[in-house]
């Protein structure tokens, strides 16, 4: 949840008032759904909605697409009977990593309000 200032209370502290934040662009099909599916309903206002608008390959953040970092794990035995593990040696395995492909996302934000006088 967001918060937005309301106005001020008589001591001179800002009104706080909570804006939910829901999923969806500001297509028809978002706007029903927002409305329950229903032409007699508004959504309260202000209101913040968000989607994603763009996922691209960075390449020029990539480091070394060849690397691979090894890892050998080792697990503390676990009683099964008892649900504890123990101060054993369990399982050991070897673990490969592989280096992360590099993405930029972008989120885009909107802001629904009543009139463009709403703050």
């Amino acid at each position: 949840m967001w918060q937005v200032t309301k106005g001020k209370d008589p001591a001179g502290n800002p009104i706080l008032m909570r804006i939910p934040i829901m999923y969806g662009d500001s297509s028809r099909q978002a706007a029903t759904i927002l409305a329950n599916n229903s032409a007699s309903n508004l959504p309260s206002a202000p209101l913040l909605t968000y989607y994603i608008s763009g996922l691209e390959y960075d390449q020029r953040r990539t480091q070394d697409p060849t690397f691979v970092d090894k890892m050998n794990v080792r697990q503390r035995a676990y009683n099964s009977e008892t649900q504890t593990y123990e101060q054993v040696q369990g399982q050991a395995f070897n673990v490969e990593r592989l280096m992360p492909v590099p993405y930029t996302l972008r989120i885009t934000v909107e802001l629904w309000t009543t009139n463009i006088n709403q703050n």
